[in-house]
């Protein structure tokens, strides 16, 4: 997400966490607007 974000692209995301904190699942797209 940061390369997008510092690019000034708009994206949308999920993050999934387990119990200790650590990213177990993510999705990232890419989207014209933030409505989408």
């Amino acid at each position: 997400w940061l390369p997008l974000f510092l690019a000034g692209k708009k994206f949308k995301g999920y993050f999934l966490f387990d119990e200790s904190d650590t990213v177990i699942k993510h999705e990232l797209s890419e989207v014209k607007s933030l409505s989408e």
